[in-house]
C-alpha cells in the first residue's frame, strides 16, 4: 500500500502550507463512473428496502421499519446529492485499499461496502445501513498513520455488519413511544436508556472491530 503521508501530500495537500508543492497540487475531485446510488431515484431506493420487510411482523414493528427506510433513504439520497460527497478520488481509493486488506478473508462482506470522502472539516466518519462508509477530510487531517485509519474503518465495518444504525433507530422509536419495556419509564429514564444504548453500540464496534478485523490485519 501507499504510505499515508505520500497520499495526503500528492492527493489533496493537507500537509502544512509550506510543504505543498504547487507544481503537482491537485484539488480533491471525483473520478470515474458515477456510482448508481448517486443518481437512482429516492422512491426506487425506498421501494426496494420496504419490499424486504416481512409481512409476518406485527403492525407496529413493520411501521417502525418502514419509517426507518423512509427516513434513511431520504437522508442518504439528499446527502449524496449535496455536492460534498466525493467518489473515486485519491482518499476514497486509499480507504478502499485498506478495506481490501481488512476484509481479505471476507469477500462477501467486502462486496457490500464502499467508501466515499466527505468535504467537511468535522472530525468524523460514519456508516449507513446500506454499506456506505463516509470519511470526512477533517478526520483525515488529524490522523498520524495508516493504522489509525484502518482502525476507524474496522469500527465502521462493525457498525454496518451488526446493523447498529437500524437497531438504534428502532430502539429510539420504542423509547419515544413508551412501548415494550419503556412503558412505565420516566422521561429521564428514557433519555438515559437512549444514551446508554448508543454508547453500547460504540463500545461493541470498538471491541468487535478490533477483534474481527484490525487485530487480524497485521497493522
Amino acid at each position: 500500500m501507499k504510505t499515508f503521508f505520500t497520499l495526503i501530500s500528492i492527493g489533496i495537500g493537507l500537509v502544512s502550507w509550506g510543504q505543498i508543492d504547487w507544481n503537482y497540487y491537485q484539488p480533491l475531485k471525483a473520478k470515474g463512473n458515477i456510482p448508481a446510488e448517486f443518481t437512482q431515484e429516492y422512491a426506487d431506493k425506498y421501494s426496494a428496502e420496504s419490499r424486504a420487510i416481512s409481512n409476518n411482523k406485527e403492525k407496529s414493528e413493520r411501521h417502525r421499519e418502514e419509517t426507518f427506510h423512509l427516513r434513511s433513504q431520504y437522508f442518504i439520497n439528499e446527502f449524496l446529492a449535496s455536492g460534498n460527497v466525493v467518489f473515486g478520488d485519491t482518499i476514497s481509493q486509499y480507504c478502499e485499499q485498506i478495506l481490501d486488506h481488512l476484509l481479505v478473508n471476507n469477500q462477501e462482506l467486502r462486496s457490500k461496502i464502499r467508501v466515499y470522502t466527505v468535504k467537511s472539516p468535522e472530525v468524523n466518519a460514519f456508516a449507513t445501513d446500506n454499506g456506505i462508509i463516509c470519511v470526512n477530510l477533517g478526520l483525515i487531517a488529524q490522523l498520524e498513520n495508516e493504522a489509525q485509519l484502518a482502525y476507524i474503518l474496522a469500527h465502521e465495518i462493525t457498525h454496518f455488519k451488526l446493523d447498529h444504525v437500524f437497531d438504534q433507530f428502532i430502539e429510539e422509536e420504542k423509547i419515544k413511544e413508551g412501548s415494550d419495556t419503556y412503558r412505565r419509564k420516566s422521561q429521564d429514564e428514557k433519555l438515559l436508556a437512549m444514551s446508554t444504548y448508543s454508547k453500547s453500540h460504540e463500545m461493541e464496534a470498538d471491541r468487535e472491530g478490533f477483534k474481527n478485523y484490525y487485530d487480524k490485519s497485521g497493522y
